[in-house]
């Protein structure tokens, strides 16, 4: 587990005193590879030295990949399996936790339904809760499940509240530093691309013109569920939920 391979590297000869991880939601690995002349050969920032790394997942759902990233281990043994799931009779968030209330709001979550280590806990125990751990996400469920339970601050941006906000579990209140209303500058900002000379130059003019609008409507689906169950047993194409 990745807890003690923290713990194991720990004792043996500790090198740094920051870990960072870096989650980008939906960024496939091909992309990587196309855009690899634009990153650089460290990596992002020139951060490190490239790795080749792949979790084997039949779902890709925000909940189970930050999870096997964060913990090192699957769903069978860090517990989370979906976004939601079956509890007794009714369907719940995996976040969900009413004990854990979020700051002005009547839900609660929380990363209690977690049953292994993060990398943030393990770095908790191995100093003696001495290290400081934050996560910060766009979804509640990325920045939570990256955390763990023994992180000291974890945020995210609820939509509900135009904050980012967090729950009494690891904080009562917003801190002091935290911004207020962060969204608000940007509500009639109209987003282009950073570097549209990098995209000329990845992609053919001729290809360019090749390009077809899709259709504007999509076929009705049956489920996702049943989807992924045909695909399996007869190779047919499944549509994003």
């Amino acid at each position: 587990m990745i807890a003690a391979l923290l713990l194991a590297a720990a004792a043996a000869a500790p090198q740094g005193k920051l870990v960072v991880v870096v989650v980008i939601d939906q960024l496939r690995y091909a992309d990587l590879l196309w855009l690899s002349h634009e990153i650089g050969h460290k990596g992002f920032a020139g951060l490190g030295h490239p790795a080749s790394m792949r979790y084997e997942t039949a779902v890709a759902e925000t909940a189970i990949g930050h999870s096997v990233i964060s913990t090192g281990t699957y769903p069978d043994v860090n517990g989370i399996v979906g976004n939601s799931f079956w509890e007794g009779n009714r369907i719940r968030e995996a976040v969900e936790d009413p004990s854990c209330p979020v700051w002005g709001s009547k839900v609660g979550r929380s990363a209690a339904a977690l049953r292994a280590p993060t990398i943030g806990d393990a770095l908790k125990l191995t100093t003696g809760g001495a290290s400081r751990v934050v996560s910060v996400g766009v979804k509640d469920r990325s920045a939570l499940f990256l955390a763990g339970t023994s992180a000291d601050l974890v945020l995210w941006w609820e939509h509900d509240l135009g904050e980012m906000a967090s729950t009494t579990c690891y904080a009562p209140g917003p801190p002091e530093w935290l911004p207020r209303h962060p969204a608000e500058p940007f509500k009639e900002w109209i987003w282009t691309m950073s570097r549209p000379e990098a995209i000329a130059r990845l992609i053919p003019e001729a290809r360019d013109k090749e390009y077809k609008r899709p259709p504007k409507t999509l076929p009705r689906s049956a489920g996702h569920h049943k989807e992924w169950l045909l695909a399996c047993r007869n190779g047919s194409a499944t549509r994003s939920m």
